[in-house]
């Protein structure tokens, strides 16, 4: 299995996994932090469609009671965050496969890229269309976009709970 630049082993997707970096400073925001944590580090955000908080930053996060639950880099982000698997927006589809490993998901675009983690059973699975919304939030994901040229435009970091059912 592919290591990542930062030397972690890519067998898993956990919490840390689901988290950014602030590049200039080393501060990270991870999934299920406090909206309070998240904004000591984003400054404060403007809601935005489908209960997202955007941040001046690039950075658009969605809590869920508060924590955070979903984590968005856009293209605003490129040289500011990185994940904390050191991708940052603007790398080459290759170097976030190296970073996260092989077990995507396969698509019929090579546009897109996605990591599906069932953190039950400790394993990487084919896809969301067998996650039921009552064990979504047990399964983490990672899924990236990419532009013509092969180029990172967003990344994408949350539970599936987020990702299927927008809760």
């Amino acid at each position: 299995m592919a290591g990542c630049s930062s030397g972690k082993k890519t067998e898993n997707i956990s919490k840390e996994d689901l988290g950014i970096i602030q590049m200039d400073s080393g501060k990270k925001i991870v999934y299920g932090m406090s909206r309070e944590e998240a904004e000591k580090i984003l400054g404060t955000g403007e809601k935005s469609d489908m209960g997202k908080f955007k941040y001046e930053s690039g950075v658009s996060i969605f809590y869920r009671n508060n924590s955070v639950a979903a984590m968005i880099l856009d293209e605003e982000s490129e040289g500011k965050y990185k994940t904390t698997h050191d991708v940052g927006i603007g790398m080459l589809k290759q170097q976030v496969i190296k970073a996260y490993g092989e077990n995507y998901v396969p698509s019929p675009s090579e546009m897109n890229l996605d990591y599906v983690y069932d953190t039950n059973m400790n394993t990487f699975i084919n896809g969301y269309n067998t996650i039921a919304a009552k064990d979504a939030d047990r399964f983490y994901a990672i899924s990236s976009t990419f532009d013509e040229n092969g180029n990172l435009q967003r990344i994408l970091l949350f539970d599936c709970l987020f990702a299927i059912f927008m809760e």
